[in-house]
């Protein structure tokens, strides 16, 4: 004769009520393996956060003349994907030289043509790095940075709320978020005293 399994109870991150799964080292049909984090499918695709790839480790002068670039040429910004807010980080040029050695040295990052509105423009090129790869590559800019310092503080910050499947769901904050950052952003923006 075989013992039932008793299940123990856990919390789910996302909407804090409590869920029954199977104990460690047990299996039932009657309950979700131990492992599982969430409580169902909804709260699973609300909490999800996706580790993507990091930023190589750069040398501090690499590090500085890329800070200076996003500084003169790049941008910081907190875009809306679907009802969330998500980071990116990208690099505009003519020359796409520069913008294939930043990719070569943060190993992040993907390059595409911007498209030609006038015959009188040059060809333009963006760089865009997005989500964790952003925020590795803020972390090691940060201290170089003085145009964007805030605007970078600001993207960690959210990045790091991001990974948090409990704050990852709460839209209110990540709004809030994004129109400050878009505040930053503005022409004219000018940088707080210390």
């Amino acid at each position: 004769m075989s013992k039932k399994t008793l299940p123990i109870s856990k919390i789910c991150p996302v909407c804090k009520k409590e869920f029954l799964v199977c104990p460690p080292g047990r299996s039932s049909r009657s309950y979700p393996p131990n492992d599982q984090v969430f409580c169902s499918r909804n709260c699973t695709s609300k909490g999800r956060f996706r580790q993507s790839s990091q930023c190589n480790i750069l040398l501090p002068t690499e590090a500085a003349y890329i800070a200076g670039f996003l500084d003169g040429d790049g941008s910081i910004i907190l875009y809306k994907r679907g009802q969330k807010a998500a980071l990116r980080v990208s690099f505009a040029n003519c020359h796409r030289e520069i913008l294939d050695w930043i990719l070569l040295r943060t190993g992040v990052g993907n390059i595409i043509e911007k498209p030609l509105h006038s015959t009188k423009h040059n060809r333009a090129y963006l760089l865009f790095i997005n989500s964790g790869a952003a925020s590795s590559l803020l972390i090691q800019l940060l201290q170089y940075l003085t145009i964007k310092h805030y605007q970078a503080e600001l993207a960690l910050w959210f990045q790091d709320r991001k990974s948090d499947p409990a704050l990852s769901s709460s839209l209110e904050w990540q709004q809030e978020a994004r129109a400050k950052m878009q505040a930053m952003n503005r022409r004219g923006h000018h940088i707080p005293s210390t």
